[in-house]
Parts: C-alpha cells; structure tokens; sequence
C-alpha cells in the first residue's frame, strides 16, 4: 500500500508528536493531541489526557456489550491476519480508530493469548505504533506490542520496543496502556514506574502509583509529600495513601518536617472529599479499603498544626478542613465521626485559625509573583467571610480574563454586585468566545445561579471550541429546571449540529429529552457520528 492511501498516515504520528513534545525534563508539554478523541464530556473530568478511558473504565453498564465489541474486533484481527491485504488494513483501521480500545482490550487480549501473534497483524501493529495519527489505534498497538514482547526471544528487538513504550508513557494518555502492556510481557520494574511518577501530573501518573510498591520508607516518604500532588481531581487517591503509609504511627513522631505537614493536611483534605462524596461508605470484601480512626489522626494533626498554623498555606487548609467537617454536620452524617467529635474538631482548629488577624495578609497576596491570581488565598478570605470583593472586582476590571474571578464575585446576596458583574460578563462574552477556555470559569460559576445567565450559555452552546460546549451543557445539566425557553432549545439543536464527539450529541440528547444516558445509547451514537 502507497503511504499516501494510507488512512492512518493523514496526520502526524502520534510517536513522533510525542516525542518531539517532551521538554528538557522529559515531561509532555501538550495538553492534548491533535487528533480528536473518541469520546469528550465535561471538560472537567474527560478532555484532560487518559480521563475518558478513566470514565468508561469506571463505568459497570453494558459488560456484555464491550464482551462484543472485544470479540468483534478479535475476529476482524484474525480475518486480516489471514488476508492482510491493503484493502483489510483500511477497513481494520476505520474501526479501530473510531471505538474507545478502553472497551474491548481485556477480553481481546485473552481471545490473542492463546495463540503467538500472527506476523501480518504484528507488523501492521508495529506500524501503527510508530506512525498512527489516531490515539485509539496507538493503544491496540500498544497492547499488541505487549503480547508480542512475550514470545519474542531477541532481546534487542525488546529493548527496542520497551524503550519506546516507555516514551509513550509519557503522555498519559497512554500511560496505563504502557503498564499493561509491560506487565503482559513480564517486562515491567519498579525503576519504569518510577520514571512514569517523576514525568507525569495526572492519571498516568495515579496509573503508576497504584502499580508501584511503596514499600521502601523513601518510598513511602515520597508518597507522604507528593501522592495527593495531581492534576485531576480524584479524591480516592487518598485511600491508596492510607493503605500504603502509616499515617497515625508517622503523626505519632514528636516532630514533622513543614513538607510532611503539608503533605498529610493535603492527604486529610482529599478524604474528606471522598467521604463528603458518599453517604454510606461500605467496605468491599476484599479488605482492601483501609479502615481510619479519623478523630484520632485529626486530634494527632491539629498538636502539629500548632507549630505551622500562621502559615498563610496551613491556615487555608485547616479552614478547609472545617468546611469538610462542618458539610458533615449540616448533612448528619455521622458515619466517620460523632457530632460531639465534629464540634470538638470545628472548635479546635477554628482557635487556630482564628488566632491570626488574615485579611492585611490575604489583600497582599491576591497575586502571585507571576500575576496570577492566587486562588488558594482568595478562596480563603471567603471561607472566613472576609470581604475582598472590592479588590477582586478592581482586579477583574484591570484584566478581564481573570475570569476564574467570576466564581467570587457571583457567590453574593448583593444584587447591585450580582448585576454588575453579570453585566460586565456580558460585555466581554465575544472577547472570551474567541479562545478555548477562557469562558469556562464565568460558565461554572453560572452553574451555581439557576436560570441566571441564559443568553451567555445560548452563545456559548453555539462556540467554536467543544469543550466550551460541553461546559454549557454541563451548567443546563446542574439546573433543576429543564423546561427551556424557545431560544435556549434552538442553540442545543445548533450545539448537537456543531459538536465533534459522540458523547456531546448524546448529552444534547438527554437535555431535549429524546434519549437518555446509558451505554447502548452512547453506542448507537457513536455509530451515527462514523456515517
């Protein structure tokens, strides 16, 4: 087949777009790729690199369908192995390039197992890896490549393939598939994960957290301070930190170092999270959810706290944790803690925080040194019910893309501010639609105002950027009330028209109440979006 018939050559290959993506440290500096993925949600858990498969690996409905499509896709590899014509290799391609791997992998590779890889579909499979524009088909080849470094006794052919493997891992993205692919050819070390944990941020490097052993205290030492340090936002990565770490024993010391302290309030606040995320939380058969005497290593916390609680950072996390605890109270759950141990929890670490006179501190620090705003003092002051309005108000005036300001401003019972600030969003609405995500902050926060802020989501529906479209959606999503205005049903026709992924078209779907959100639905939209 000439290289310009084939189909997985129009674009650039996802091996070279990653390698000649990698900064002097070794980390992915995109975000994305530039192909487009299969699936997109909400911009908040599905567009940043391996959430999607995250997404539908989570998801339980529809096991006898992916048993399906991991049989279907197993006999079309074998039809081509037997018939590896140019033609078949178009057709294969199609298909894999256009069904999420994250859905069939497991039950294809235990059809492949049981017999060597047929050299046709290893060397369309070799070829894929290294010059496929199409993320979907990287990963099959990813997984093929597996299975063949099993069999393959030429250790230098493996080394070869490892390495590049390896490289890949550095887009999370595929990062899980990289493991999985290792750990099939028997191939995977503890110093390959480590690698992965010093050069990714997000689900990758959870992927390899949770493959590597943190049984060295170094290890475990690293996980204290750095595990909850990620880009997603995953709450349950707390539990895995319990599991593998003593907390109590390690707040048990007379003395923690400031980055131990940090380390373990960041590890409290992500399982408070994950509790105030479920209401009765049961543990599984196995064991493995580790069981927490949370009063004991909140009081163990809070005798350390009393040695770094003026530190702008550590008073804004133990005020966040009095939020947690306090959600607790409002929401009489006392699966975790007692009312009494809430109270005498919110008292002791208010003491703390209270002792300090912040609002001098927090006006002088909106700004980081870069000029960014530092969010982690302005959420702060409004824990504390400190009034920075004003301040924020000036510096949104001075530069109105600082739009993860809207959030603030909006959250008022003033309705002079209320209106505004809605105003002045209005006003610079065409400016913030010309880039991707600028107007995603003012959506969120419109998420919280049901029924405030239509026209802006009308426009925003109707963007050039899906993922300011899948932002919108998610805003009507939140809203109780779906009866829509004539106006607001025509934009979610033209969003449907408009958008690029499945999954958009079949939230459109849901919200005009022609369809509802279940696995054999996002199937048969995924099969309308390939005609």
């Amino acid at each position: 087949m000439e290289t310009r018939t084939k189909p997985w050559k129009q674009g650039k290959s996802i091996f070279d777009y990653v390698k000649s993506n990698l900064d002097k440290d070794g980390f992915f500096i995109r975000g994305t790729l530039e192909d487009r993925a299969v699936v997109t949600g909400d911009s908040d858990v599905l567009l940043q690199p391996g959430a999607a498969d995250a997404y539908l690996a989570s998801n339980s409905q529809g096991e006898e369908a992916v048993g399906a499509v991991g049989n279907q896709i197993y006999q079309v590899l074998r039809a081509y192995a037997e018939d590896p014509t140019p033609e078949n290799a178009t057709m294969l391609y199609m298909g894999i390039s256009s069904t999420p791997c994250i859905l069939y992998y497991e039950p294809l590779v235990d059809a492949l197992s049981e017999e060597r890889i047929p050299q046709p579909l290893w060397e369309l499979a070799r070829e894929w890896m290294y010059e496929a524009s199409s993320r979907e088909t990287v990963k099959l080849a990813i997984v093929i490549c597996g299975l063949y470094m099993l069999n393959e006794q030429d250790l230098s052919v493996n080394w070869q393939l490892k390495r590049d493997l390896l490289l890949l891992a550095r887009c999370e993205e595929f990062t899980s598939f990289v493991i999985y692919a290792l750990e099939l050819s028997h191939q995977l070390e503890q110093k390959d994960l480590w690698d992965m944990l010093q050069h990714t941020s997000g689900w990758g490097k959870l992927c390899a957290m949770q493959a590597y052993d943190f049984s060295a205290p170094e290890d475990q030492a690293w996980l204290v301070i750095h595990g909850c340090e990620l880009t997603i936002d995953y709450p349950a990565v707390s539990l895995m930190v319990f599991s593998r770490v003593n907390i109590p024993a390690l707040l048990d010391e007379p003395h923690l170092e400031h980055i131990q302290f940090q380390g373990i309030c960041h590890i409290l606040l992500n399982y408070l999270a994950f509790l105030l995320g479920f209401q009765q939380l049961e543990a599984p058969e196995d064991g493995k959810l580790p069981v927490i005497d949370l009063f004991s290593v909140m009081k163990k916390l809070l005798k350390h706290a009393r040695e770094y609680h003026t530190d702008l950072t550590d008073g804004a996390a133990l005020i966040n944790m009095v939020g947690g605890i306090r959600t607790m109270v409002e929401d009489e759950c006392w699966d975790y803690l007692t009312m009494n141990q809430c109270h005498i929890l919110i008292s002791d670490m208010e003491a703390l925080v209270f002792s300090q006179d912040w609002l001098p501190r927090i006006k002088a620090n909106l700004l980081e040194e870069d000029g960014q705003v530092n969010l982690l003092v302005v959420q702060m002051a409004y824990a504390l019910d400190l009034d920075i309005h004003r301040e924020l108000w000036d510096l949104l005036k001075k530069d109105p893309k600082r739009t993860e300001l809207y959030g603030f401003l909006l959250d008022t019972d003033d309705k002079r501010r209320f209106n505004r600030v809605m105003k002045f969003a209005r006003e610079h609405a065409d400016e913030y639609l010309q880039e991707e995500y600028v107007m995603e902050p003012l959506l969120q926060a419109l998420g919280e105002h049901p029924g405030e802020g239509e026209d802006l989501l009308e426009e925003a529906l109707t963007s050039i950027y899906d993922s300011c479209r899948n932002e919108a959606l998610s805003v009507l999503d939140s809203w109780p009330d779906k009866n829509w205005s004539p106006r607001m049903r025509l934009a979610l026709v033209k969003a449907r028209e408009m958008s690029q992924h499945p999954l958009l078209k079949l939230r459109v779907d849901v919200l005009l109440k022609k369809r509802t959100l279940d696995f054999a639905n996002f199937l048969d939209v995924i099969h309308e979006h390939q005609k």
